[in-house]
């Protein structure tokens, strides 16, 4: 993986001692901030998490009970959500802010923030990079508004650069709206390391930020940086049904089933067969099985087929068995449930995941904390996960989506207490 002149980002805490913030309430029209704390929000607590556990919500915010979409980084989060009861739109963002990650940019910042913002229009996607995010609104007439944050050395939150490349690697929330044009009509956002990828309803595919493994996919000429989203051509003009980026490669699934991949392959990521060091362009991945869900991670790609089974692809702990970390070619994974199949994939750098037909979390991987001793450090199947909250100690959380991060993940459930004889049914929120 190409990392020549990638700039190093803090992700520690400072060695002095943090600034008092004087944070602007006003970000934006549109985005406004409206409360803030200095704890840790995954869980409020600085120790790590072993086991899954009920995220801890500041009191004083209004409870997420109807979420539309959750995103997890390098150390930190974003959770969308609407208020019941007064209809009202919320942003929270929480973890590390070293590089205005959180939406706010401010000198020397503590080891944890969390902040709460009020937005104007709804928001339908949101996406975290190792440094950087997007979020997403939609107004009342249609139109999509982009605004981003965090480190943007390479220009992956498609905003001017400054000549001064320290003026970039901390930047709070901007806009990159446009009043007419591809971003006007956005669908979803995913961010890979250092790059975002933007997804318009026409179904046209658009790039920027960091691209020396190809992971823009702007064509054999382009290797550098763009900070102006650019478009990618190749994909003949096919209804997209989802856009998979991971740390440095992208894979698009179109409704027809057909899979493209661009990026780094070094570890054959990319479904190829062989290891190639970038694809610069998009390739059609010669799969032979119909695809429903796909996921990248760092070195290793996940897939779901139309029969409910299970492909994975790359290097690393690929749920293939202790002894086998590396496929060139899709391989079948085992699945220790054959009653509730997989529905869902997803995947963090070094780890993978999967929802069920009943609403069930598997996991496996490097063992980041997702499961509780005597779980080894890695996973080398596919392993159940279960929450047991105390107000339903006698059924576990129907879980619905998940995010993953580097070290951490971000889990959607309810708990459900239903007859023995009447089935889990999964509670999806988020299409």
């Amino acid at each position: 993986m190409a990392t020549a002149d990638r700039l190093p980002i803090q992700t520690t805490r400072a060695k002095t001692r943090p600034a008092q913030l004087r944070l602007p309430r006003a970000i934006d029209p549109a985005l406004t901030l409206v409360a803030q704390a200095q704890r840790q929000c995954l869980p409020q607590t600085h120790a790590a998490v072993l086991g899954p556990t009920e995220l801890a919500w500041p009191r004083a915010w209004p409870f997420p009970r109807s979420i539309a979409a959750v995103a997890a980084g390098h150390m930190f989060s974003m959770v969308s959500f609407q208020d019941s009861d007064c209809g009202a739109w919320y942003l929270a963002a929480f973890g590390v802010n070293s590089s205005g990650q959180l939406g706010i940019a401010v000198p020397n910042p503590p080891e944890f923030s969390s902040f709460l913002y009020h937005s104007q229009h709804p928001i339908v996607s949101l996406a975290c990079g190792r440094a950087h995010a997007l979020v997403l609104l939609r107004d009342t007439h249609g139109s999509t508004h982009l605004y981003t944050c965090g480190h943007d050395a390479y220009g992956q939150l498609g905003r001017v650069l400054d000549a001064t490349p320290t003026a970039n690697q901390q930047r709070a929330f901007g806009s990159v709206s446009q009043p007419v044009g591809p971003l006007s009509r956005l669908r979803a956002v995913v961010a890979g390391l250092d790059h975002s990828v933007l997804l318009t309803t026409d179904d046209e595919v658009y790039t920027m930020g960091w691209g020396s493994d190809g992971q823009l996919g702007l064509g054999p000429d382009f290797t550098g940086c763009t900070a102006i989203p650019a478009p990618v051509t190749g994909l003949g003009r096919q209804r997209i049904q989802k856009v998979a980026t991971g740390a440095d490669f992208t894979l698009v699934l179109t409704e027809s089933g057909q899979l493209y991949a661009w990026g780094n392959s070094e570890y054959g990521q990319a479904m190829l067969g062989h290891k190639v060091d970038r694809i610069l362009e998009p390739v059609v991945v010669p799969f032979s099985h119909g695809v429903r869900d796909v996921a990248c991670g760092g070195t290793h790609a996940l897939v779901l087929t139309d029969a409910s089974e299970l492909y994975t692809c790359g290097y690393g702990v690929l749920g293939l068995g202790p002894d086998q970390h590396e496929a060139l070619q899709p391989t079948r994974l085992p699945w220790p449930a054959p009653q509730d199949p997989p529905t869902r994939v997803y995947c963090g750098p070094d780890y993978s995941a999967c929802l069920t037909e009943s609403g069930a979390l598997y996991l496996w991987g490097v063992n980041r904390g997702f499961a509780p001793a005597p779980a080894p450090r890695l996973i080398p199947y596919p392993q159940r996960v279960d929450l047991h909250p105390a107000t339903a100690a006698n059924a576990p959380v129907v879980f619905s989506h998940l995010a993953c991060g580097s070290y951490h993940a971000l889990a959607l459930g309810s708990a459900q207490t239903l007859p023995e004889d009447q089935p889990l049914q999964t509670t999806a929120k988020i299409p």
